[in-house]
């Protein structure tokens, strides 16, 4: 089997994905998690020094170690790269995954939301320039994820590279997983997203994405609706591989937020579907499709945060590694800052009210045991997706 190399801030998932699918991986994030490692026959780290982010530099490097590797097929983007599609034009290594060039124009405000007035669908309120009265709106980039970048608009904001404006608008978060190609495109399921206050470092984020549960049933309306309008985008910005389209229910009624033409986090939800990312190489490189299915059952993610800067001790990632719901465990030793991740939590159930409940079992189960190790401290546990 060929070599894939998949990066990002963190690129478990796509290691996890692409080892199960059969590939040799390398892996190059700014983690290191002791489940990235083990599925990959390398890691390599990408992260920037405060940990927040890729560095493009270090990835480069990364990269250009592999490029006279003729096993070596490319390279799929994860996370961490939203800021930097002009410098994915120009690579060591080709990007598996829609193209630079799309990826430009996705993430551009004004393309972004010239193509949703110009194909009729539906989003909120939104500009490029601040609004007079910042009451009732939120101030966003494009060139971000994981919703660290989403807080209410202030008189003090000014305009940025993919920065914009958006009204606020109730509904619940949610996202629909798809794979994209040449021929159409493969819905694979609907997701509850959690995105709440929370912390990220010393930054308050009142709208931080701290899990999912997946798949879920929509009216068949809602559920007509996201079909049309991921054909119609799919289309427009030349979209290939397994990505994310973010948007708000209210009721039976949606607003489109952005796409995430990438690996995202929900993909574990969807292990049982098949082989994603061969699906996504092969919707890339205009190869025949594997068969793929939504599952049957929904399965969900939830996020475990420090309250105080943390080192990973040897009975904590041992008591981490000892459950196999407990992902992107870190390496004995880590040094983790107050209000990072230091891990992620996974449950499976016959509806999504079971999942929560589970999810919210392991949380609690969690916190008891490590609150009984010796030098660990107290842990802030985000709550289970609520739906």
């Amino acid at each position: 089997m060929a070599t894939l190399i998949v990066a990002g801030l963190s690129a478990r998932i796509m290691a996890e994905a692409a080892s199960q699918d059969g590939w040799d991986v390398v892996a190059l994030d700014a983690f290191g998690d002791t489940d990235t490692r083990r599925c990959a026959a390398a890691w390599h780290a990408i992260g920037q020094p405060d940990g927040m982010g890729v560095s493009p530099e270090r990835t480069r490097r990364a990269l250009a170690q592999f490029a006279a590797d003729a096993d070596v097929i490319g390279w799929v983007a994860g996370s961490g790269f939203e800021g930097l599609s002009r410098w994915l034009a120009d690579t060591p290594l080709p990007l598996i995954g829609t193209p630079p060039a799309a990826l430009q124009r996705l993430r551009d405000p004004l393309c972004w939301f010239t193509a949703l007035q110009d194909l009729a669908l539906p989003c909120p309120d939104s500009r490029l320039q601040p609004p007079a009265q910042p009451r009732g709106w939120l101030c966003k980039s494009l060139h971000a994820c994981g919703g660290s970048h989403v807080r209410p608009a202030s008189e003090q904001d000014t305009p940025a590279p993919g920065r914009y404006w958006q009204r606020w608008h109730p509904g619940q978060a949610m996202s629909t997983l798809f794979l994209a190609h040449a021929a159409g495109t493969v819905c694979l399921g609907h997701n509850l997203q959690d995105s709440r206050p929370g912390q990220l470092g010393e930054a308050p984020c009142p709208w931080l994405y701290q899990g999912a549960i997946g798949p879920v049933s929509l009216p068949t309306s809602v559920d007509h609706a996201l079909r049309h309008a991921i054909q119609a985008l799919t289309h427009h910005f030349g979209l290939r591989g397994l990505c994310s389209l973010d948007f708000v229910l209210d009721g039976e009624s949606i607003r489109l937020l952005e796409v995430n033409a990438r690996p995202t986090a929900t993909w574990p939800l969807y292990a049982e579907a098949g082989p994603l990312m061969s699906a996504h190489v092969a919707a890339s490189l205009a190869q025949p499709l594997p068969a793929l299915q939504t599952p049957p059952t929904p399965s969900g993610l939830t996020t475990l945060f420090t309250s105080r800067p943390l080192q990973i001790t040897s009975a904590v990632h041992d008591a981490l590694l000892q459950r196999p719901w407990v992902h992107d465990i870190p390496e004995p030793g880590t040094r983790l800052t107050a209000h990072m991740p230091l891990c992620t939590l996974s449950a499976q159930g016959s509806h999504p009210a079971e999942v929560r409940a589970r999810l919210s079992a392991r949380r609690d189960t969690l916190q008891r045991h490590l609150a009984t190790l010796p030098s660990t401290g107290p842990f802030h546990v985000s709550p289970a997706p609520r739906a």
